[in-house]
């Protein structure tokens, strides 16, 4: 029951962020799909990994940090600031407090 309502709140934050950012919007985004591909995996495949405290430790303090910085290093080096980067980092960051970090 509770990964059933994991999953169906993972759903509608998806929906919810497309419909957020419009049609508009997704000719950059589908022009940035990889970064954002990063990000999904860092936040949500990566803390699987986690199976004591050090581990989570140095997967919480230092992997995930480090991938997302990385990767938005990348991203601000090859396109100009916008808000859609860090906007769509948040929405995929808001579910795993639910998912994974909710204890």
């Amino acid at each position: 029951m509770r990964i059933i309502s994991r999953l169906f709140l993972l759903i509608a934050v998806i929906l919810f962020s497309h419909i957020l950012l419009g049609y508009l919007l997704m000719d950059k985004i589908k022009k940035n799909w990889v970064y954002y591909f990063i990000i999904f995996i860092t936040f949500y495949l990566i803390p699987i990994l986690i199976q004591d405290t050090g581990s989570g430790m140095f997967i919480l303090l230092i992997v995930i940090p480090l991938i997302t910085l990385i990767t938005s290093i990348i991203y601000g080096l090859r396109n100009v600031f916008d808000f859609i980067y860090p906007l769509i980092v948040a929405i995929l960051f808001i579910p795993t407090l639910f998912i994974y970090y909710n204890a």
